[in-house]
Parts: C-alpha cells; sequence; structure tokens
C-alpha cells in the first residue's frame, strides 16, 4: 500500500491510498486525505479492505516504523485484538518454555 499525494482536492480529498494485491495485481484506490493519521487509515483499511477482503497474510508499506506500528495497533484495536508484547508480558514464562 502507498499514498498518491498532491492531487487537486475533489470532494475534500487530495490523496488517494493505493492497495495492490501482488498475487492477482487487483488495485484499490480509495480517496484519502493527504494528512490521514494511523487511526484514520485504520479505519479506511478496516472499511475498504478487511470487511470486504479480510485479513491479508502480508502488509508492505514505505510509511516508517512509527506510523506502521500506530496504525497496526489502532487496526487491531478495531477488530477487538489485544496486542502484548512477548518480552514485556511473559518474559519469564517464555524463558522456562525454552529452556
Amino acid at each position: 500500500m502507498d499514498f498518491v499525494t498532491g492531487l487537486p482536492k475533489c470532494e475534500g480529498y487530495g490523496a488517494i491510498l493505493v492497495i495492490v494485491d501482488q498475487l492477482s495485481k487487483m488495485s484499490l484506490y480509495i480517496p484519502t486525505k493527504k494528512t490521514i493519521n494511523a487511526e484514520g487509515l485504520a479505519r479506511v483499511f478496516m472499511d475498504h479492505v478487511y470487511s470486504k477482503h479480510g485479513l491479508p497474510k502480508t502488509i508492505v508499506t514505505d510509511r516508517g516504523s512509527p506510523f506502521d506500528s500506530k496504525w497496526r495497533r489502532e487496526f487491531n484495536n478495531l477488530l477487538g485484538t489485544k496486542t502484548w508484547f512477548s518480552m514485556a508480558y511473559h518474559l519469564g514464562q517464555m524463558d522456562r518454555q525454552n529452556e
């Protein structure tokens, strides 16, 4: 997924979120704003991708780690999935399992 920005505004939108399925090469073009935040991207992804096509196996984006982490966390919240990182939550349990 990637954003096309710098477009003339149309109905309040000035950017397009482009999502391409690597296997089928099918593309989705979703109007959005250049200033979309992580929460907004999670909602757009839920409404236009997950609701119609389910959860993708992989997601490739070049937005950078902080933004990527935030929108994925927001997406998990929309799904009702809690994200706990194993090192902070199960440190002792994982060590015992690996012995």
